[in-house]
């Protein structure tokens, strides 16, 4: 299979006073069916647009030796049938087809020519069988003869979603790049799409839901704080290997943090014993012999200072990869009294099936 690849690739947002990645060195093998992790904000979805070429890199460069094809797709008129929105999400095959027809209805040898150069793209493209690939991927996906010919806006959201990645998939020639496909799926819509998956050959995706991927991936990369990881295994593995890896670097931190504090001790210590020498100094009729006692006094507390500052700095080298937390401060209780935003009668929410009523 090919690789795609990220080469020194440097990204940050206008307005923003960090980068999402710097320098990022990143192998992705097509055939791997590979799940891309990490915590909000740590770039998911950006390296998803990075590598579709939506975004474009500040520094470095990204090769893709592979059409590649992102997830969810829009289609432009949800009124057409199922099919036809699945075929959309494919490619421009219904677009082709429909300039085909115009260019064989116009007579003249310029059309003739246009339509052979349209039909040899076509063709390569898979055209011709695009729609027994459809067919093949939908009912793969569940979605039957009478799903099929109703209106796309007229489906689930699960449905549509299973129609989208029928379509994704009926392509074979694009790398899947796949982002939160389980958002309006539920339990069996979810089982149903990870055996599908499963089954597939190769493409990367984000979710969120560690079940669906466990189902469905056999590698994990993962935009840690401080570095990118790339492993082959299950995600459930990867996230048990990751957490003790923190739990280890948390325990050496919380030894350094005890060591820190007996040198700081140490070196207070010691510094205000060369204070107190010297202070007698002026009171001391042997002001040599004091003098020099203070300065010894005070270049044992410099040491004792340096080492602490080298202990802090050799330790921040090793750790790597840790999550850092922020306190949330909410106001206090308001004296005055509270008034609802909203007020809601007879609610009733519905996600594929009603939430409440």
């Amino acid at each position: 299979m090919a690789n795609i690849l990220c080469r020194k690739v440097s990204f940050g947002y206008d307005g923003t006073e960090r980068n999402v990645f710097t320098d990022l060195d990143l192998v992705i093998d097509t055939g791997w069916r590979t799940a891309l992790t990490g915590r909000n904000g740590r770039g998911k979805t950006t390296l998803l647009r990075l590598i579709q070429g939506e975004l474009v890199p500040d520094r470095g460069s990204i090769e893709r030796p592979v059409d590649v094809q992102g997830f969810p797709v829009s289609i432009a008129d949800a009124t057409i049938s199922a099919f036809d929105a699945a075929k959309d999400a494919a490619g421009p095959f219904r677009r082709w087809e429909r300039e085909m027809a115009r260019l064989l209805d116009t007579d003249d040898d310029n059309a003739l020519t246009r339509y052979g150069t349209l039909q040899t793209r076509f063709q390569e493209a898979g055209g011709y069988e695009i729609d027994a690939d459809l067919e093949r991927e939908l009912a793969a996906l569940g979605i039957d003869a009478p799903l099929r010919s109703r209106r796309f806006d007229r489906l689930s959201g699960g449905e549509q979603t299973r129609c989208l990645l029928a379509g994704l998939f009926a392509r074979q020639a694009g790398f899947p790049l796949i982002d939160e496909p389980t958002n309006h799926l539920d339990i069996a819509g979810r089982e149903r799409v990870a055996e599908y998956l499963h089954a597939k050959p190769g493409f990367l995706m984000v979710s969120h839901d560690r079940a669906f991927l466990d189902a469905c991936v056999d590698h994990v990369i993962a935009l840690n704080p401080d570095t990118v990881e790339t492993r082959r295994c299950s995600f459930s593995t990867w996230r048990h290997a990751f957490l003790e890896r923190l739990a280890r670097q948390e325990r050496a931190n919380t030894e350094l943090r005890r060591e820190i504090g007996r040198l700081e001790d140490a070196a207070r210590q010691r510094r205000r014993g060369a204070d107190k020498r010297e202070a007698e100094k002026g009171a001391h009729t042997d002001k040599g012999f004091i003098g020099a006692r203070a300065a010894r006094q005070m270049k044992r507390a410099i040491a004792v200072e340096h080492r602490a500052d080298k202990a802090v700095e050799e330790r921040r080298q090793t750790l790597v990869d840790i999550e850092r937390t922020y306190p949330l401060r909410l106001p206090g209780p308001s004296r005055r009294r509270a008034r609802p935003l909203v007020t809601a009668h007879d609610l009733v929410v519905v996600r594929d099936k009603p939430l409440f009523a």
